[in-house]
């Protein structure tokens, strides 16, 4: 490209070539200034800001998508535009007030495994790591020993590997001798476990989870702290019971997911295959969720049904991202204090405006920061405390 005019837009310019291009009004020649602008800018300079708030988040990243494989189908006989724009699957939507942020990276293919290196004033993202918990409170730190065998003096095989371990089916030794065991996640990390029936666990940051190392009786009950994703292994003799303290949850085999950070103002189980009944503890009052729903207690204790539920968003977590549809600054500020082991400071900010956005998990913390202060959220890194500014 060192043969091409180098082409300079400022941020106003560049936020109404964009607006018209998403919008199907650019002229051919606008079209070829976006395009050869995009070809000669680094991945940081890609960042869009465009003030438009008719569309919701889901139709607008639909029709970006669409809007540029349609370009790619008339541009790529021209040859001005680069034939991997479609499938640049790492976009950032940033909607706080009237503001929506885009950002577009080259994804063209797989990234190689590396080590992240984060400057000494920044915070690198969460990785994965917990904490196993024996009987006497013995610890492991399973972020810090090898793959294999773990434990050896537990009464049941336990293997790790990678970022999970697994409770091996039927090998809890003679007498069926059971243990109560725990796996917890500080801040920072995320985790996957089996349990000893095949149910599959995935710990977000600041969760934990308590199980038997055998299901020995006519139940499957655990216990969850946090945010918890459960594929639970169908046994239809053996109901499965999770409880979070303030909900409980019966299933058979289903797979959901289960929110309650006590930081939050609601406990949430979200279901996405299969039905699960849900309990409220507090007054024993029970509904049978369809895939789809959500059970809700808020501070009144009483348990709401949600049925128009962005899944997507639920579930953002478990697949490396941060989603957020209309959720108050203090929420998305959790999120990232429980991923980046930071602890949030307000100072004379208003926490209940309102935030939509998507954003890599993979990110430092920096530039997090760096999004968020595009829609005028100004914040301060000291140490481990985020503090946010007026």
């Amino acid at each position: 490209m060192s043969d091409l005019k180098k082409v300079v837009l400022n941020k106003e310019e560049l936020a109404v070539l964009a607006d018209k291009y998403l919008n199907d009004k650019a002229t051919e020649a606008e079209a070829k200034l976006l395009h050869a602008w995009y070809e000669q800018v680094a991945d940081e300079e890609l960042i869009v800001v465009i003030s438009r708030t008719k569309l919701s988040l889901g139709k607008l990243e639909a029709e970006m998508l669409s809007e540029l494989k349609r370009r790619i189908a008339t541009d790529r006989r021209k040859k001005t535009l680069r034939t991997y724009w479609w499938r640049a699957a790492a976009v950032f939507i940033l909607l706080l007030g009237t503001g929506i942020t885009y950002r577009w990276l080259n994804n063209t293919s797989k990234p190689k495994a590396e080590m992240v290196v984060t400057p000494v004033d920044d915070i690198a993202p969460g990785k994965d790591g917990a904490i196993l918990t024996l009987p006497g409170n013995k610890t492991i730190v399973l972020d810090e020993i090898a793959n294999g065998a773990v434990a050896t003096e537990s009464p049941v095989k336990i293997v790790k590997e990678g970022d999970a371990i697994t409770y091996v089916f039927g090998t809890t030794g003679p007498n069926e001798q059971v243990e109560y065991h725990t796996v917890s996640t500080p801040r920072g990390r995320q985790f996957k476990i089996k349990l000893p029936d095949g149910t599959e666990a995935m710990l977000d940051a600041a969760s934990s989870i308590y199980f038997p190392t055998a299901f020995t009786g006519g139940q499957r009950k655990i216990q969850v702290t946090g945010q918890v994703y459960l594929n639970v292994k169908r046994d239809v003799s053996k109901p499965f019971i999770v409880d979070n303290g303030v909900m409980e949850v019966e299933v058979l085999g289903t797979e959901f997911n289960i929110c309650s950070y006590p930081e939050e103002q609601k406990r949430t189980v979200t279901l996405l295959h299969g039905s699960v009944k849900v309990s409220n503890r507090e007054n024993n009052k029970t509904h049978v969720l369809l895939p789809g729903q959500q059970a809700m207690i808020g501070n009144s204790n009483d348990m709401l049904v949600l049925t128009d539920v962005d899944l997507e968003e639920v579930m953002a977590w478990k697949d490396g991202a941060f989603k957020f549809n209309g959720a108050k600054l203090s929420t998305v500020m959790n999120a990232l204090s429980r991923w980046y082991d930071v602890d949030i400071v307000f100072k004379n900010t208003n926490a209940d405006r309102l935030f939509s956005g998507y954003i890599s998990r993979s990110l430092s913390l920096s530039k997090v920061l760096e999004i968020l202060r595009l829609s005028e959220v100004n914040c301060k890194l000291e140490g481990n405390t985020l503090t946010l500014l007026p």
